[in-house]
């Protein structure tokens, strides 16, 4: 049988000696097999049947396996069942050797997990070429492993390096924001040129608290450390204070709150649902242009996903994102209530292959124009985390030049 992948010699190259466990049951052929490979450099091991072989295995961790399939009590398919069944050895090559060449047999070893075959009787260079292309895969796959551990080390070190730093910045900006507060009270003694800068100081620095608070509880809601404070909530009142949030930073922009004419309660974490909002409030004024228009829908509904004609003149044919598709609504179940908040704006909107990484821990897109950044990195992260942890959804429906709604549904558990 001709091997169907070669590796050239100047690609391959080893880094030292790689082992080799032979599993069969007839010492001639493992000797010939040992002999074999010893000569081009590898570390051979030997089992004289499936048990031994598998009890090998695990202290051994090998770079490739030789498997006899005809052996007593266990044979090579079940032995190559379990090495490929078990987490720890199913990154293992499993190259079986075989007098059979039906083609049931073959497809009953791909079926294992088989990598490859040998057919007996055993061709040198058909041995030499498919253990080395086995070895080769095998080193790959620890390079790949070996990096991967490296990176999650440095993600590691990343995020409690960010930590503390986020976490040591949290007590002189608050400080801050007391110093301009006490500026505030005593604005009389200011001119009105002064109180605006004054104003808007002490605005964009509780935006910078807002944005600290956030970061670092991303990192205990990712956790699970964070605990849900759950009290009864009017979400126009939480909406209303958001919106005050931006009352200097809005600019010329509008901002506008739709509800109904009763108020509509849920049960939820007051403080995180207003911070939600005023992050996605803040998202908005941030890509709406000057004299442009900031529109909060708050609603009851039964449905779970966003409909496109909540808002008259945004167009259906824009796509909608669901990122989270939480909430289960069974066929026929309509007495489950929800409560939906939509954030509309009317600014350069964002393409959708994008809205899934937007969402991401670290996640920026360069897409609404003039080079600026959607999201802060973790924004809309601590959004999706809160949302999920009131067992909602989040999502977001956009269109280049049409703006975005991003919206938020949470059960109504009143």
């Amino acid at each position: 049988m001709n091997p169907q992948v070669q590796i050239k010699d100047e690609i391959y190259k080893e880094k030292g000696p790689r082992r080799i466990l032979v599993v069969d049951d007839d010492f001639k052929s493992r000797k010939v097999l040992k002999d074999l490979l010893e000569v081009q450099g590898y570390e051979v091991y030997e089992a004289e049947d499936g048990k031994k072989g598998l009890e090998l295995i695990n202290d051994l961790i090998p770079d490739a396996v030789l498997l006899d399939v005809m052996m007593p009590n266990i044979d090579g398919f079940e032995v190559c069942r379990i090495i490929k069944e078990d987490p720890d050895t199913t990154h293992i090559p499993v190259i079986m050797i075989t007098a059979l060449q039906d083609k049931e047999s073959k497809l009953k070893g791909i079926g294992v997990g088989a990598t490859d075959f040998i057919s007996k009787p055993i061709d040198i260079k058909e041995v030499t070429l498919r253990v080395k292309n086995a070895v080769y895969g095998k080193k790959l796959y620890d390079e790949v492993n070996e990096a991967y551990r490296k990176l999650k080390e440095l993600e590691v070190m990343r995020d409690s390096l960010f930590h503390m730093i986020v976490h040591d910045l949290r007590q002189p900006v608050t400080a801050l924001s007391g110093y301009l507060q006490i500026l505030k009270m005593h604005e009389g003694s200011f001119s009105k040129a002064d109180q605006k800068i004054i104003e808007e100081s002490y605005s964009v620095t509780n935006i910078l608290i807002e944005m600290i608070s956030s970061l670092l509880d991303v990192s205990k809601l990712e956790e699970g450390k964070l605990e849900l404070q759950l009290t009864d909530c009017n979400l126009s009142t939480l909406a209303q204070d958001a919106v005050q949030f931006f009352d200097v930073l809005k600019g010329h922009r509008s901002i506008k709150i739709d509800k109904p004419d009763y108020d509509i309660i849920c049960r939820c974490d007051m403080e995180l649902v207003r911070r939600v909002l005023i992050n996605l409030i803040g998202n908005a004024v941030k890509f709406t242009q000057d004299g442009g228009k900031i529109q909060v829908l708050i609603e009851e509904t039964e449905k779970v996903g966003y409909d496109s004609g909540s808002f008259s003149g945004h167009s259906p044919t824009t796509s909608s994102f669901d990122i989270t598709n939480n909430i289960e609504s069974p066929e026929g179940e309509v007495e489950r209530r929800f409560i939906k908040v939509s954030i509309k704006d009317n600014g350069l909107g964002i393409s959708s292959k994008y809205y899934k990484k937007i969402f991401e821990k670290f996640g920026q897109v360069e897409t609404r124009g003039e080079g600026k950044k959607y999201s802060t990195g973790l924004g809309l992260t601590f959004c999706k985390l809160v949302i999920e942890a009131h067992g909602g959804n989040i999502g977001v429906d956009s269109k280049p030049g049409e703006g975005s709604v991003f919206w938020f549904i949470i059960p109504n558990n009143v």
